[in-house]
């Protein structure tokens, strides 16, 4: 699978982009009120000053933050190999999600949602965006008259599922064996024969924001 960005490469500012990194590194273990911006100055080597600078309070990183995963979701063309079949194309997709969303701590969405409600609501915005660029993904493989929306709201609650530790403990399986085999049963009952058979993944070869666009 290929993820092809869309959008005018902008010029970064190699500092910022360091502070960003760091930021982005403590808040996913600690949560955004764990991050101190002295101490996330101190780690830098740099002094509090310059941060601000920068980076005027700490608003401002979980702006850009966000900003950056919205960015991320509206510059998307997603395109899957030739040679990738639609069972292989799923299972990819499920780990990537997985993958992404486990790497931030439960104490990062905790803060995020209670301390920075716009930029919950902007999370939950592109969050929507990607689901909605999923459902035109797959609407093409699935069998004749299964719903979309609902398919795709019912892969997320599996995958939102197997987030939890303790059950990929109790299936004694590791979560990539997990994650793998609950793509696999949810691809049985929704996929079509045809897509189930397929070798090759060419009915997922839709571009999300030109099928956005058509509608």
């Amino acid at each position: 699978m290929k993820i092809v960005a869309n959008r005018k490469t902008v010029a970064v500012d190699p500092l910022e982009q360091q502070i960003m990194d760091a930021f982005s590194v403590k808040a996913k273990r600690l949560g955004i009120r764990g991050v101190v911006m002295s101490e996330l100055a101190a780690d830098l080597g740099i002094s509090t000053k310059t941060l601000y600078s920068h980076f005027r309070q700490k608003d401002a990183l979980v702006d850009r933050l966000v900003s950056r995963w919205a960015a991320d979701v509206i510059g998307e063309d997603i395109a899957t190999g030739e040679r990738e079949s639609p069972m292989e194309a799923l299972k990819e997709r499920a780990l990537a999600w997985v993958g992404q969303f486990s790497e931030w701590s439960p104490a990062f969405w905790r803060d995020l949602k209670h301390d920075y409600p716009q930029h919950w609501q902007r999370y939950q915005e592109s969050y929507q965006l990607k689901a909605k660029q999923r459902e035109l993904l797959i609407q093409t493989i699935l069998r004749p008259g299964t719903n979309a929306a609902l398919a795709a709201a019912m892969m997320d609650a599996i995958l939102a599922h197997l987030l939890k530790p303790e059950v990929c403990e109790q299936l004694d399986m590791t979560r990539k064996q997990a994650v793998a085999a609950a793509a696999e049963l949810w691809a049985l009952g929704v996929f079509s024969d045809e897509a189930r058979r397929s070798k090759q993944s060419s009915k997922l070869r839709l571009t999300p924001n030109r099928a956005k666009e058509k509608t």
